[in-house]
């Protein structure tokens, strides 16, 4: 791996981190242990045995939530899963709430599943509870500037004034600003 990247900073990453992953590999072998990850790999590596062998496993649906933050190593067991069944794969989730791309998640595996998994039906929850109308526009309107987001109108019910309220400092001025919601540096905020 080391080799494989001219990039400094995993090139750093590897140096350091190399003896504990070592270490961590052998205490797992010594303890006959598995992680995680590991898990899923082995379950892969299984399901690929049993598409070799022809054989059909008997699941009529398959469910994955929080599908928004699926990684590399998860689509493809859910990958192997729809190819060893003839389940239906139903992946919920909101890639407006994607966060885990640090741990390797991957937005494109769930803006582009109709692509990557060969079929696929969108069914989009566009009401919501969570946020007054104001807020869910003014966030939405940022997260849509990304083109990479699938686009959609959440509507909520609630309603909220003045959902963002700018403060402003002028320490220029001799008095408190009593109209906090005018001037140059509220024009410039």
């Amino acid at each position: 791996m080391y080799h494989s990247t001219q990039n400094v900073r995993s090139r750093l990453f590897l140096n350091i981190c190399n003896d504990c992953y070592l270490e961590y590999e052998k205490w797992l072998k010594e303890n006959k242990a598995v992680d995680f990850e590991d898990m899923i790999n082995e379950l892969a590596r299984l399901l690929k045995e049993v598409k070799e062998m022809k054989q059909k496993l008997d699941f009529k649906y398959i469910i994955v939530d929080e599908y928004q933050d699926i990684s590399k190593q998860r689509f493809d067991l859910t990958k192997a899963l729809s190819e060893v069944t003839d389940a239906k794969i139903i992946a919920v989730g909101d890639d407006w709430q994607s966060i885990y791309a640090f741990s390797g998640s991957d937005i494109a595996l769930f803006t582009k599943f109709a692509e990557k998994i060969g079929y696929a039906k969108v069914l989009k929850i566009v009401k919501t509870y969570r946020n007054s109308q104001e807020v869910i526009d003014i966030a939405g309107n940022f997260i849509q500037k990304n083109t990479q987001q699938i686009s959609k109108r959440l509507i909520s019910p609630k309603r909220i004034e003045d959902p963002v309220i700018i403060y402003t400092y002028d320490d220029k001025a001799k008095k408190p600003n009593s109209n906090r919601r005018s001037g140059a540096n509220y024009a410039l905020a």
